[in-house]
């Protein structure tokens, strides 16, 4: 399973940002503003809810607040494993939604290959809820429901 018991699954957005979408289960840093998060981080550390002993998986939007919070979990926190994933929840949503990744014909009338034998997932697999919240348009990006 791709979601496993006791993962450490980081959503490193805000709490407005978080409380619209976010993969399943994964452990919301629910800060104001990102200047919140070193705190929000440190004191998690402290109270044993991160383990630097075990990998940690975080994501943001597109990647670039996972650069600096997987160095400071590295640098301050001392943690070895630190998995961001590429481009964010819109690397996400491109890799789902992209048709030509490896397709093989094996496809239903959803384009939902046929034992994953393109490397898409139909939209029951994905593990995405809700909405993402795009900062430079000001609006919302839903992950979920795409047009075939």
């Amino acid at each position: 399973s791709v979601v496993q018991k006791n993962m450490q699954l980081l959503d490193c957005r805000n709490k407005y940002e978080s409380d619209e979408g976010s993969f399943v289960s994964a452990q919301p840093l629910n800060t104001q503003t990102f200047s919140d998060t070193w705190s929000v981080l440190d004191s998690q550390v402290k109270s044993q809810s991160l383990d630097p002993s075990k990998p940690v998986y975080i994501f943001c939007t597109g990647g670039i607040r996972c650069v600096k919070v997987g160095a400071y979990l590295k640098q301050h926190l001392g943690f070895d494993d630190v998995r961001s994933l590429k481009h964010g929840i819109i690397g996400y949503d491109r890799w789902r939604s992209d048709d030509s990744i490896g397709s093989t014909g094996a496809e239903d009338e959803d384009g939902c290959s046929a034992n994953g034998a393109n490397n898409k997932p139909c939209e029951k697999d994905s593990l995405w809820t809700g909405d993402n919240f795009l900062f430079d348009k000001r609006r919302f990006s839903d992950t979920t429901d795409k047009e075939s």
